[in-house]
C-alpha cells in the first residue's frame, strides 16, 4: 500500500521547467535535504540585504542605486528560497529520494528562513519610521511561525491532510514580501523614503493573523466532528 503524501498545493510544480530543474539537481547528486538547506542559505544572503540597506545609510556609504540593487538581490532571495521549497519535495517525492530525517529538513530550514525573512526587513527603515518597522518585521515573523504550528498541530484532526489554507500562507507572505522590496527600491529612487516596506509588513502582519484565526477555526471544528464521531462510536 503507498503512503499517501500531502503536500502544500503549488502549481508551478506541475510545470515542465520545474521537472527538469529537479532531475537536474538529482542528476548532480544532490539530496533533497541539501536543497533544503540552500533555502536557508538564501534566507541568509536575503537578509543580509535587507540588513545592508539600513547599515550602508547610516555610515553614510550607501546611495539610492546601491539601496535599489540590495532590494532587488533580496527579492531574488525570496524566489530562490521559494524554488528550493518546491524543489525539494519533488525529489524526494516523484524522483524517490525521501529520506528518514526529511521531515526535518523540510520544516526546521522553512521556519529559520521565514524568520530571517520576515525580521530582517523590519530593520530595513533608518528614519522616524525605524521603530515602527522593526515592530512590524518581528510581529510577522512570530504570526509567520503561529501559522506553521498549528498546520502541523492540526494535521492529526484535519480530514483532508494539513490545512495550507490562507489568505497569507507562506507562498503569499514570500510574494507580498519580494513585491514590497521591489516596490521599496523605486520608492528609495524616488523621494528616498521607504514606507512602502511599512506598509508591506502591516499587510503580512495583518494576513498572517487572519490565516492563523482561520486555521484555528478550521482546526476546532475538525476536533469537534471527530471528538462527535468517537462519541458516537462508544455509545454504539
Amino acid at each position: 500500500m503507498t503512503e499517501q503524501i500531502q503536500r502544500r498545493p503549488i502549481p508551478m510544480r506541475q510545470a515542465p521547467i520545474s521537472a527538469h530543474m529537479a532531475s537536474a539537481l538529482v542528476g548532480l547528486g544532490l539530496s533533497p535535504n541539501q536543497v533544503s538547506i540552500a533555502s536557508t542559505i538564501f534566507a541568509l544572503a536575503g537578509a543580509a540585504c535587507f540588513i545592508l540597506v539600513s547599515r550602508l545609510e547610516i555610515l553614510g556609504e550607501s546611495s539610492p542605486l546601491t539601496a535599489s540593487a540590495l532590494l532587488a538581490g533580496a527579492a531574488l532571495c525570496i524566489l530562490g528560497r521559494l524554488l528550493c521549497n518546491m524543489l525539494d519535495g519533488m525529489m524526494a517525492v516523484e524522483y524517490g529520494k525521501r529520506t528518514a530525517t526529511g521531515e526535518l529538513y523540510n520544516e526546521i530550514p522553512d521556519r529559520l528562513s521565514d524568520t530571517l525573512f520576515l525580521a530582517s526587513a523590519g530593520y530595513l527603515a533608518s528614519d522616524n519610521l525605524a521603530a515602527l518597522c522593526v515592530g512590524l518585521g518581528w510581529m510577522a515573523a512570530v504570526l509567520a511561525l503561529c501559522t506553521a504550528y498549528i498546520r502541523a498541530f492540526g494535521a492529526r484532526y484535519m480530514p483532508n491532510g494539513p490545512d495550507y489554507g490562507g489568505p497569507m500562507a507562506k507562498p503569499q507572505r514570500m510574494a507580498a514580501l519580494a513585491i514590497g522590496a521591489l516596490i521599496t527600491a523605486v520608492q528609495i529612487n524616488i523621494c528616498a523614503e521607504k514606507s512602502a516596506m511599512v506598509i508591506t509588513l502591516a499587510v503580512i502582519c495583518a494576513g498572517t493573523a487572519l490565516t492563523c484565526l482561520r486555521r484555528l477555526n478550521n482546526l476546532a471544528a475538525a476536533m469537534t466532528a471527530a471528538e462527535k464521531i468517537r462519541a458516537d462510536k462508544l455509545e454504539k
